[in-house]
């Protein structure tokens, strides 16, 4: 996953842009490392809140820092990262968490592996 790379590159702060499932799997491996979640940027949930973060617009986020960016939205990461160029951010701080920005076909295939493994029984 992309918090590795981020790990080894020495980053200490990180954005988020996008909430979605892919959100909160990026959430907890962050949280295995000492990168800090800055903050949760995407103009659709502002005013939510993601754990302990209050989710934010887009452009208000990018206003709290010099952050590198995870896009960790499934569904809009490919949307996500245009606005981000669009509004002046350098593509080389912007991350994709594991399967954020695919294709829609690849998009279904990994949602339908995904139910087939949450199908599943798990034995404790």
């Amino acid at each position: 996953m992309v918090v590795q790379t981020l790990q080894r590159e020495g980053v200490q702060k990180v954005a988020f842009c996008g909430v979605d499932e892919v959100t909160e799997i990026a959430y907890l491996s962050l949280r295995e490392t000492a990168i800090e979640l800055a903050v949760v940027m995407d103009d659709e949930r502002g005013g939510a809140q993601f754990f302990d973060k209050p989710v934010v617009p887009i452009a208000m986020g990018l206003l709290s820092g010099n952050h590198r960016i995870v896009i960790t939205s499934l569904k809009k990461g490919e949307a996500l990262r245009e606005k981000l160029v669009q509004l002046g951010v350098d593509p080389q701080t912007i991350y994709v968490a594991v399967g954020a920005v695919r294709s829609k076909s690849e998009r279904n295939a990994s949602s339908a592996r995904l139910e087939r493994l949450m199908a599943r029984p798990v034995w404790i």
